[in-house]
């Protein structure tokens, strides 16, 4: 079926560049007033922002000026419990780092440095952070920041106290992922509970879940997601449907496929594959009409999407052609704007980020 012309769920003819060069896929979030920030890393290991003005225009790049050139991961954004932006990434020596904005839609902190390679818990043993950070909300508001170590063990890092002012020191959620610079894929659940899902390395999917909601240093077992031998070939990503069941969703070879959460958010489905044949991890975002679409790049460098075809069910349509070409990277980006519209960033084949927003 061809992609929807409905108000709101329709998609323009081209994307909108936004210019620059970067060296990898970049990031967004909406900010407090819904106006779409679009983070990337520069060429030159430096951190650059762009941001829509209140007409739909966009402001031109600016660099931070207080973000060393050794910028080395994908970043990552997230908006918080208050409506202020925090941007994450991985420099050249394996630290994480942290930069908070200031007011609600303007000014920016001081990053902070809230991961070193001299952190952890293991008994004085360096482990920084080899894998792209993935941070989530707690129920409580509280941001958890995941990622791969260079000990091959999942991590994470977690705000501390009502102030949202400190951070804990890192502390290892164990598991097998190898030597994996992508970022682990999180969400939380109706519940209230964040998962946290990594590909092993056998390559399967494997899942690890919080206790009860808000415990950020008490976690279940491993629990594996994908079939076993599944032949996962990136990061998976995960996104909750209309009725706060996870999602999660991979690619093996050339096929992306799907498994959701059972009842009461416990355990989880047989998986299922999406039709077609695509290139690139897939990235899913809820809609406004409740339904899932899911991004890919297919082998032309084209972005393509695939749509629930009802409301928290797992049938999926075709991927099919959005007529935006020119991608490249290995997924595609998405968030929403501030009444419920899907915008897709992604690193173009000129190396620019570019953007393409719902209508």
């Amino acid at each position: 079926m061809p992609p929807t012309t409905t108000p709101g769920l329709a998609w323009p003819n081209s994307p909108i560049s936004l210019s620059g060069t970067t060296p990898n896929t970049p990031c967004a979030s909406p900010q407090a007033d819904g106006r779409i920030h679009a983070i990337t890393q520069y060429s030159n290991g430096g951190l650059g922002h762009r941001w829509q003005n209140r007409d739909g225009s966009w402001a031109g790049w600016e660099q931070f000026g207080h973000v060393s050139s050794q910028v080395d991961s994908v970043p990552a954004a997230l908006r918080d419990a208050r409506g202020l932006i925090h941007i994450f990434w991985r420099d050249t020596k394996s630290s994480l780092w942290c930069l908070p904005q200031k007011t609600l839609n303007t000014d920016w902190a001081k990053p902070e440095e809230i991961v070193t390679k001299t952190a952890g818990d293991q008994g004085g043993t360096a482990v920084g952070a080899q894998g792209d950070p993935a941070p989530a909300l707690n129920a409580d508001g509280r941001i958890s920041v995941f990622f791969h170590g260079t000990d091959g063990a999942l991590w994470h890092v977690h705000q501390q106290g009502v102030d949202y002012a400190s951070w804990s020191r890192p502390r290892s959620l164990r598991g097998n992922v190898g030597q994996s610079r992508r970022a682990p894929a999180v969400a939380r659940a109706g519940d209230g509970r964040l998962h946290a899902f990594v590909t092993n390395a056998a390559g399967e999917v494997d899942a690890i879940t919080q206790t009860e909601a808000d415990a950020t240093d008490e976690w279940g077992p491993y629990v594996r997601v994908s079939p076993p031998d599944a032949g996962v070939t990136a990061g998976p990503s995960a996104a909750t449907d209309a009725n706060q069941r996870i999602r999660v969703f991979w690619l093996s070879g050339t096929t992306a496929h799907h498994a959701v959460q059972c009842a009461g958010y416990t355990g989880w489905g047989a998986s299922r594959a999406l039709p077609g044949s695509v290139s690139t991890a897939p990235r899913a975002v809820l809609a406004q009409d409740g339904k899932l679409e899911v991004f890919v790049i297919d082998s032309g460098r084209t972005l393509c999407v695939a749509r629930q075809k009802s409301v928290n069910g797992s049938d999926f349509t075709s991927f099919e052609s959005l007529n935006l070409t020119g991608f490249a990277g290995y997924h595609p980006v998405t968030t929403t704007t501030s009444d419920n519209r899907v915008a897709v960033l992604a690193r173009g084949s000129d190396q620019a980020t570019w953007v393409a927003i719902q209508q």
